[in-house]
């Protein structure tokens, strides 16, 4: 079955030599469905624990192609499978991309059948607790502005501080805000400032 798994990845990385990130970017989008046909071959290969990263890696892609129509037609509901099972019921092993990507799939208010910010503070949970700094940062402002779970600003100082240091943006932003709203102006002041430095440098 190893063997049977590896000629399948070996395959489809190397079908007319180009591997799926170069099928989905290049300009000819006849490259784009066999780019996903490539990694949708992976992505549907049995289980087993020596390849289940890689396949949980290329549930997330063949997700990722459904939502945005890149090489298949757009499926909301197709994506949402593929991420659930890249996701792998939260594990070590399972795809932090796919819970962070299918965490947002759930908070988009526009699109009711899929609008739950239950589901989308659960699994950005487990996406932090797999490593991802975009969860990390998303779970800050669930807790601060109390958006499917309970308010708790504490929670939210840890989530958002700790972003912050590891670089996330938008976590900057909030923290700042969140030492305004608790009336400590100046370190409000000082900390936007820095931050302000930081990006004018990285310009």
């Amino acid at each position: 079955q190893d063997e049977s798994l590896g000629q399948v990845v070996d395959e489809s990385l190397q079908y007319k030599e180009v591997d799926f990130k170069t099928g989905l970017t290049h300009p000819n989008r006849e490259l784009w469905r066999d780019g996903f046909q490539c990694m949708l071959k992976v992505a549907s290969t049995p289980e087993n624990d020596k390849y289940k990263r890689l396949i949980h890696q290329a549930q997330y892609n063949v997700g990722k192609a459904y939502f945005q129509g890149f090489g298949v037609k757009q499926s909301d509901g197709q994506a949402e499978k593929w991420w659930l099972l890249a996701c792998d019921n939260g594990s070590q092993l399972g795809c932090a991309s796919a819970m962070t990507a299918v965490a947002f799939f759930y908070s988009r208010k526009l699109e009711p059948e899929y609008f739950d910010l239950k589901k989308a503070f659960f699994w950005h949970n487990e996406a932090c607790g797999n490593g991802s700094l975009e969860s990390q940062g998303a779970l800050g402002a669930m807790y601060y502005f109390g958006l499917g779970t309970k308010r708790d600003m504490q929670a939210a100082y840890e989530c958002l501080s700790n972003s912050s240091e590891r670089g996330n943006v938008y976590s900057m932003g909030l923290l700042c805000d969140y030492y305004y709203r608790s009336k400590f102006f100046i370190k409000a002041y000082e900390l936007s400032k820095w931050y302000c430095l930081i990006f004018v440098k990285l310009l």
